[in-house]
Parts: C-alpha cells; structure tokens; sequence
C-alpha cells in the first residue's frame, strides 16, 4: 500500500525556536520511497483512488504536535498507514502518543 504525509502546520515551533535555529516541520514529507515506482508525491496525491485525510498528533498532556495531510490509496483507510505521521515524525520529534483525523467537521482519535 502506497501512502504520503505532509507537514502543514507545526504547533510546537515559536519564535523563540527560530531565534536560537531550530527549524519548522512545515514542509516536511514523508519518504518518496513509500509512493509507487517512478511517481511523484504531486501524482500520487492528484489520483483519483488516493484519499486526503487531515490528521493532526498529540503528546499526552494534549498539546497538538504537527498537522498535515496524509494521503493513501483506497486500501489503506483504516489500517495502520493512519499512523504513519505519529509513528515517523511527530512520536520521535516531539514525543506525540496520539493522532487524530478530521472526520465530519470533528477531531476523532484513531
């Protein structure tokens, strides 16, 4: 199953963080290894059997970590690939436990 994540939003990042050089997440992407041979992440997410899911993640005092979009193939929705942004970024970058997804104008935890 083939699935891409992206980075729009970096709750954690302040000015104070710039200043001294930590960077922003924003921007940040997943691997290009996780897409179908010889596809850029722009085709991948204009097919039409890929799926846009808005997902954002959270430490466990529930401080929002990263947001973004996450975007996979039919046979991917509801399957651990919803993880991908916790378990490759926002776990190890910001110690993030979970990850939510917008679903009918709501925040529900996967």
């Amino acid at each position: 199953m083939s699935y891409y994540w992206e980075v729009t939003k970096d709750h954690s990042h302040n000015d104070t963080d710039t200043q001294i050089g930590i960077k922003s997440r924003v921007g940040c992407q997943s691997n290009p290894s996780n897409l179908p041979a010889n596809m850029t992440s722009e085709a991948f997410k204009a097919h039409p059997k890929v799926s846009r899911v808005h997902w954002r993640t959270k430490d466990d005092d529930g401080n929002i970590g990263h947001e973004g979009y996450l975007y996979l193939t039919e046979k991917g929705m509801g399957s651990e690939l919803l993880f991908t942004p916790l378990d490759d970024l926002s776990g190890p970058d910001l110690g993030c436990v979970d990850i939510e997804i917008r679903e009918g104008g709501k925040w529900v935890i996967v």
